[in-house]
């Protein structure tokens, strides 16, 4: 059992959001102390541990198999991601992972399967999830306060790529997992399960504004070839219907909604903030016989002091991964929910080759 004066030993793997938004979460969880971090660049290593007073590592093996660790945080990019977790599951550790999941659908199921066999509690950071406002809206689709779903339609428009000065990088290769659908798309397809259930079939067509970014590692001009915009249609299993249309290179706003409706009523989550993914929203709800509830996030000093607002929704996914742990319980969202968002990538990009509607193989 995993307490304040028995803390979870926790690593890190990556220096991006791993540095950015892992540290700052894991120390709101007083059940968890990060004990190491590995990376690539011994630079970026050497700067982090020293400056946290923890070890640093660039060799995997060494890190996974520290005496010290309880569990890891994969937050590298996907292509070697599930390599890692493999080696996590090897020596007996935890993991919390990033999204997308990794390249291959073979590679986790693979994974999958190991970690029931090895009793790992791994789940997934879906942060609509944690979030106060769309814990709400799940509440009033479970009370019926909308009747039958009927849809639900997902706008993400940022702005955060289009300046072709920004480098190339993992994000802009299909090959290395990257692109709006698998960045950004991922939370939304998690969202529309979590809400209406499994997804029956996509339709899905795609753009990339700006063809070629410069790469600083390379320092050479490399081709961008995964996707800046995509616009997918979604049937439910339920009968109902969806939308969700994401961008990365999209001037204006407003940034995010989120239009779900019924046969008797309708939600609509709104932010209008372009800068953080979770400030800013409001919840309006409407039924057919007047009612109306309109809300806002609750005040939290926590969030405040943080500066950047997923860390927050991060920090309360780590705290359930550790409850599920002392539990020996599943985590919400879990592995399996990273895996039948997998599911539904891998039909969105046939619908892309195909121009066809591609059903969803769970």
């Amino acid at each position: 059992m995993y307490t304040q004066d028995k803390k979870f030993k926790l690593g890190i793997a990556g220096m991006g959001i791993g540095s950015s938004l892992g540290v700052p979460a894991i120390s709101l969880v007083p059940e968890i102390q990060l004990v190491s971090v590995w990376g690539r660049s011994k630079v970026k290593v050497d700067e982090l541990s020293a400056s946290l007073g923890i070890e640093g590592f660039t060799d995997f093996d060494a890190f996974v198999n520290s005496s010290e660790l309880d569990g890891v945080w994969l937050a590298t990019p996907p292509s070697p991601r599930m390599d890692l977790m493999s080696k996590c599951l090897d020596a007996n550790l935890h993991v919390f992972l990033e999204k997308p999941l990794g390249l291959n659908l073979s590679d986790i199921h693979n994974n999958l399967e190991k970690a029931l066999a090895k009793n790992s509690i791994c789940g997934v950071d879906f942060e609509y999830r944690a979030h106060p406002l769309f814990q709400e809206a799940k509440q009033l689709l479970e009370t019926a306060w909308i009747g039958e779903p009927r849809s639900i339609h997902i706008r993400w428009m940022s702005g955060n790529r289009m300046d072709p000065a920004v480098p190339w990088g993992w994000y802009n290769s299909m090959g290395e997992g990257g692109g709006i659908v698998g960045a950004i798309a991922t939370h939304h397809i998690d969202l529309c399960h979590w809400l209406f259930g499994p997804i029956e079939s996509v339709q899905a067509m795609a753009s990339t504004v700006i063809p070629e970014r410069f790469d600083t590692q390379s320092s050479a001009v490399k081709v961008c070839d995964s996707p800046e915009t995509a616009f997918i249609n979604l049937r439910f299993k339920n009968g109902a219907i969806g939308s969700i249309a994401v961008s990365c290179v999209t001037f204006g706003g407003p940034p995010q909604a989120i239009e779900i409706y019924g046969d008797s009523g309708r939600i609509h989550l709104v932010s209008n903030n372009a800068k953080d993914a979770m400030r800013d929203f409001t919840l309006e709800a409407l039924d057919v016989d007047g009612r109306q509830v309109t809300s806002e996030v609750p005040f939290s000093k926590i969030d405040s002091e943080q500066r950047n607002g997923l860390i927050l929704p991060i920090s309360i996914l780590l705290k359930r991964w550790i409850t599920g742990i002392n539990n020996s319980s599943t985590m919400e969202p879990s592995f399996l929910d990273g895996l039948n968002v997998h599911n539904v990538v891998e039909a969105i990009n046939e619908s892309l080759l195909s121009d066809e509607w591609t059903s969803v193989n769970y």
